[in-house]
Order: structure tokens, then sequence, then C-alpha cells
């Protein structure tokens, strides 16, 4: 405990008792000192002790006001403070108490007595600052889990829960990456038609029923969402989560957000004789991905050429259409009945894109 050397302040107006004070202590502790009361408030403020000397009788401001004072900020309270005095009446004991002395010692000083005294409240003192330590420790604790907290509702918009759960400790979520995925852009065709026929509130809440469901069809195939785009869902396939068949999930939970879609339209017949429909773009290649955007306001998405490839493709389907690229029909042609579409020039692309709509699964 005594490794590093503790601060003691001896505050006395007579250099005679300051002397002999120091003489006690210096051999165990370092020892500062005061002249007065005034003094000993501004070096307390400039590097404040582990323990206090302080003489009650002193011009100027006295003892227990210079402990009052201490006592008052929450820096300086917990910086045990022993009244050191000739007065030995009961009432000078309890205004010292009132003040919040933590000791006394009596005039004339006993140097047994003032080494124990301060070892006692020393240790004490000690104690108080590991608690406080502990209890900072366990403040930061409760800070990061609260973090933890947020961070798990913030990743529940994009991922299933299940893979926020696994995505909270994982540095990688922080980095920036190329890698080959399958993204997918949707929305709803007709939605300015229903804007216009619908009150405010009827809109919204059909829009976050259909963005309700959407949304557990993703998860449901692992998928991740990008981002809500006015109407419309971005989105894509193989990251975090690693899926080596990731263009196979991507088309199969098209395929289900259509028949889901084709249900939720007939809803809308009580607006409009017009039911709604979506149409979907779906893409493979390699973009990049992360945490991007200013720290203010960051998102786990994705940018490049071939994300501008799938909305190219979301934009170009018509209503119930299910757009897929030559890179993604490549990698489900297998599993899926297709309509070749032609091709589409795109920025970025050198060659005209050939595209694929989507009508089904293969039977096996």
């Amino acid at each position: 405990m005594e490794d590093k050397r503790s601060k003691v302040l001896v505050v006395d107006d007579e250099e005679f008792n300051r002397e002999l004070l120091e003489a006690i202590l210096s051999i165990q502790y370092d020892v500062l000192m005061a002249c007065d009361g005034q003094e000993a408030l501004k070096m307390v403020n400039q590097e404040p002790p582990d323990i206090i000397l302080l003489d009650v009788m002193m011009p100027g401001i006295d003892g227990y006001e210079v402990c009052r004072q201490l006592k008052e900020e929450k820096e300086t309270a917990i910086i045990p403070v022993v009244m050191v005095t000739a007065l030995k009446e009961k009432e000078d004991r309890i205004r010292g108490l009132e003040a919040g002395a933590d000791d006394f010692l009596t005039k004339p000083i006993d140097r047994a007595e003032v080494l124990i005294r301060v070892k006692s409240l020393l240790r004490i003192k000690h104690l108080y600052d590991e608690l406080i330590g502990i209890n900072e420790t366990l403040e930061q604790k409760v800070k990061e889990q609260v973090g933890h907290i947020q961070n798990l509702s913030r990743l529940k918009q994009y991922f299933s829960p299940k893979l926020a759960e696994s995505l909270i400790s994982d540095e990688n979520l922080n980095k920036i990456k190329r890698k080959n995925l399958t993204i997918f852009f949707t929305d709803i065709r007709n939605f300015t038609h229903f804007s216009e026929i619908m009150e405010p509130e009827e809109l919204l809440s059909m829009l976050d029923g259909y963005f309700t469901e959407m949304t557990k069809i993703i998860f449901y195939y692992g998928g991740t969402v990008g981002k809500f785009i006015g109407d419309g869902i971005m989105g894509f396939f193989g990251d975090p989560e690693e899926c080596p068949n990731h263009a196979e999930l991507a088309v199969k939970m098209a395929l289900e957000m259509q028949r889901k879609a084709e249900a939720l339209s007939k809803e809308t017949l009580i607006w409009s004789d017009i039911p709604f429909s979506i149409g979907i773009g779906i893409n493979t290649g390699y973009v990049t991905i992360g945490n991007i955007g200013p720290e203010s306001h960051r998102d786990y998405t994705v940018i490049g050429k071939h994300v501008n490839l799938a909305a190219r493709l979301e934009g170009e389907a018509e209503p119930w259409q299910i757009l897929i690229s030559q890179g993604t029909y490549s990698l489900v042609k297998d599993i899926v009945k297709v309509e070749e579409m032609g091709r589409i020039n795109v920025k970025g692309f050198e060659k005209p894109v050939l595209i694929y709509n989507v009508t089904g699964l293969i039977e096996k």
C-alpha cells in the first residue's frame, strides 16, 4: 500500500508546528506545507494530497471554514481531514465534526498518535480509492453493455436477430472490403397512384405492413437489408454470413417475395381497382462493402458497378418480373426457369448485358 508514497498536507500558521509535523511524517510520507487556510485551499486545487492535517486557529480563514469548503466540493470531499487543535472543549469538536472533520489531534503533538491516526485514515482512503476504481470499472462495463444492446438493436435493422448477435463482437464489420455478392433491388409499381388516392396514414400502414413481410422473407433466406429507399428495398446475400450459394438464395427469396406481394396486393383493392405489383432486379459480382459514410451516419452497405446493374435491372423489370443478370444466371441455371430478355446497356460495363426473367424453379 505504501509503494507509492502518500502525500500529507500540513496546514498551520506556526512554523514550529509545521516543522515538527514534517519531521515526524517525512520518513514515511511526502509532506507538503501551507502557512494559512487560503494557501491550503490553493494547494489542494493544484495538487490534491492524500490527507490533510489542519490547524484550527489560524488568521484569516480558520480551520473550520477550510474544512467546510473542502467537504463541499466533490473533488476534495474524499480527502481525510484531521483537525489539529489545542482546544479541548466538547463544543469545539462538535463544530469540527459539523465542518466535516474525519479525526482530531490534540496539541501538544504526540509522535506515535500522529503516525497511527494518519496511517489509519490513509488505509481507509486507499480502500475508498479502490472502491471508486471498482465502481468506475463497473460503470464502464454497464456502458459497454448498453452500447452492446444499442448496437444489437441497430444491427437487427439489417440482419436476422440470430446473425445480429454474432456480429456484435465481429471487428470485420467495421472494415471496408471487396467481395463477390449477390445484390437485389425491389420496389412497388404504381406506388405514386396509391399515394394520390390514399390518406397518408393509410399509405404508411400499407407500406409498413409490406416492408415487415418482405424483411421477414429476406431474413429467412439469410439476406441482409442494405437500406429502404422510398417504397423500395436494397439488399444483398453473401455477407456477413458466408454462403457459397448466395445467388440461389437471392432468387428463391425473390420468388417468395413475389408470392407474398401478390397476396398483399389483394388488400389494396379496398382503396383502388388497381392492385399494386412489384419488380425485382438481381445481379452477382464484386462490390465494395462495409460501414460506408461519415461518422455521424454510417450504413452497412455495398457500392460499385454491380450494385448499379442490380438497380438498373429492377428499373427495367415490368410488374411481377424478376430480372437477373448473366452473372447470376450462370450460378442458378440448373435450378430456375427463365426467359431470355435480350441485352441492355449499363454505365460501367463495356458491352451490353444479357438479362433473363425468372419464371419459376425447375421441379426435380
